[in-house]
Order: structure tokens, then sequence, then C-alpha cells
């Protein structure tokens, strides 16, 4: 299916470009965030305790802490 979509798009002239969010929604019930926050993956807060929430698109969102080799 990807493929025909590419090929559409190509077909007419247009480019794909793909982003990668490098945060995650903060909520509870969302497997990810539930993931990140087991294994304490997240950039912290000032306070170097909690993990810095900003928003974003999804809202509240967390930040992986890229500089950690188990977010990587």
């Amino acid at each position: 299916m990807a493929k025909k979509l590419l090929q559409s798009l190509v077909e007419a002239g247009r480019k794909l470009v793909t982003i990668i969010d490098p945060h995650v929604k903060k909520e509870e019930d969302y497997f990810m965030y539930k993931d990140i926050h087991a294994k304490q993956l997240f950039i912290l807060d000032a306070d170097g305790e909690s993990p810095y929430i900003g928003w974003c698109w999804p809202k509240a969102s967390v930040w992986l802490d890229f500089m950690n080799p188990q977010a990587r």
C-alpha cells in the first residue's frame, strides 16, 4: 500500500517528506509513554528528578533523552 501511495505522489509530481517527532504524548495508558516512564528515558525538568513536560500537537508531551543510549 505504501508503495502505491508513493507512486501516485510521484506521478502527480508531489514529494513526500517523512518526519520523526521526538516527543511522546503524556498519557498514562499510552503504551509508549508507559515504557518510557518505566525506563526513565525522558529529558528531566530543571529539578533533575521529574520529566520535562511540554505542549505539542498531542497536548502534554515528554521528550526522549537521546543522549541516553537506551533511548536511542
